[in-house]
């Protein structure tokens, strides 16, 4: 009887720290926004900015989905299962990265606002991160 009692706290306290584990890995979802200046008063190119968002996917392994004068939609895989996809809204005063779907990322949309995996925001923080840099050395 005692062993059983045991065994049953120990499969309590295991669940218990497997659930909370898996908590702290879900975060509020991160949703960058980039201002964009030129250089002095001089003005923006918005070719120059698409260049510098599509450099930065590139260079952070998001594949291009579509791209149109003002968005651009890109996707990140991680080994095979994890995905996210962003659409990169752009113009010559500003960028947005903004969610739109993802596969095995624990996305939730309830009353505490958006949760995600905290990957996501990782990946995110890094495409904005290669953005900036983009941007600081183009205009």
């Amino acid at each position: 009887m005692k062993n059983l009692k045991l065994a049953a706290l120990f499969v309590l306290v295991l669940s218990a720290v497997l659930v909370s584990g898996c908590a702290f890995n879900v975060k509020h979802m991160y949703t960058p926004q980039i201002s964009v200046h030129a250089p002095g008063s001089g003005q923006v190119d918005l070719l120059k900015v698409q260049e510098a968002v599509m450099d930065a996917c590139s260079a952070c392994g998001w594949n291009i989905d579509r791209k149109t004068d003002s968005v651009i939609r890109a996707t990140y895989r991680f080994k095979g299962v994890h995905s996210a996809t962003v659409d990169i809204a752009y113009n010559t005063g500003s960028i947005t990265i903004q969610y739109v779907a993802s596969e095995a990322m624990k996305y939730s949309d309830g009353s505490g606002g958006r949760k995600i995996h905290r990957g996501y925001n990782n990946w995110v923080k890094e495409l904005e991160s290669a953005i900036r840099r983009n941007l600081a050395r183009t205009l």
